[in-house]
């Protein structure tokens, strides 16, 4: 099932589209209290997402209500009587639009944006019919944002050689980047990344060369910064090309690949 950023809903007769962000203390109550307000005031609830990894003291529960405009200022001073709630925005979607992600929207501890694969491929599109030498650049490109992924990740768990490809695997498919086969063998560095319903590919649709360096980049960065040692990944079969899955193989990087990818 595809998950939608963006929806457009139709509330019933007589009410409206209301969202609702809460900044609640977490140190003195649960994102379950904040639902049971819901609860009790009756309220029809939409969507919510709750983010407890923002601030390390202050949660926050973002919420899309359907309710009548005269009952929607009740409920906010019903929310904002409550001791542990710190913070209450609210407002009516005159478009009824739901947006799933609040503002602004991080990924990996970084600002970051949600766009079309389309409007990545067509970047990637226009760099590799003018610019020369162009695999090296997307691989660069690939390479520092794996790298940043991988630092990333380490801040909150200890990534090692038994859990980064698991780790990796939940990456791609939570930004929705792909599903990953992945083997490797630790003691002679070498394996292959295959990808499933890679974005790069599934888009860019036919081509006579493999298009998806800087995926390959993005694998070469964070293997590197996970296991300490210097990997390159390189695509040897892609979607684009008329193979079924998208392949990558796995080596230990040399001077020369380390020198390409940096002149390129």
């Amino acid at each position: 099932m595809a998950q939608n950023m963006c929806m457009f809903y139709t509330p019933g007769e007589d009410n409206c589209l209301a969202w609702v962000k809460i900044h609640y203390d977490k140190n003195n109550a649960t994102s379950s209290m904040i639902s049971k307000i819901l609860e009790s005031e009756a309220v029809s609830v939409i969507f919510a997402t709750v983010d407890n990894f923002e601030y390390p003291d202050i949660g926050k529960f973002y919420v899309f209500i359907e309710i009548r405009k005269e009952e929607l200022k009740n409920l906010i001073s019903s929310i904002e009587s409550q001791e542990y709630i710190m913070d209450v925005e609210y407002d009516i979607s005159n478009n009824r639009l739901i947006h799933s992600i609040d503002f602004p929207f991080t990924i990996l501890g970084g600002r970051a944006i949600v766009t079309r694969a389309l409007t990545f491929v067509d970047i990637i599109k226009i760099i590799r019919e003018n610019v020369h030498e162009s695999e090296g650049i997307l691989v660069h490109s690939g390479l520092k944002g794996g790298r940043h992924a991988a630092r990333h990740v380490s801040r909150y768990m200890e990534v090692n050689i038994n859990n980064f490809a698991d780790i990796l695997k939940e990456l791609f498919q939570a930004a929705g980047w792909g599903l990953l086969n992945i083997e490797y063998d630790h003691e002679t560095h070498e394996g292959t990344i295959t990808v499933r319903d890679s974005f790069i590919s599934d888009v860019y649709q036919k081509s006579e060369e493999h298009v998806c360096a800087y995926m390959s980049g993005f694998f070469s960065g964070y293997l590197s910064e996970s296991l300490g040692e210097d990997i390159y990944a390189k695509e040897i079969k892609c979607q684009s090309s008329g193979h079924p899955e998208c392949e990558h193989q796995i080596r230990a990087a040399t001077l020369l690949d380390q020198q390409i990818s940096i002149n390129r």
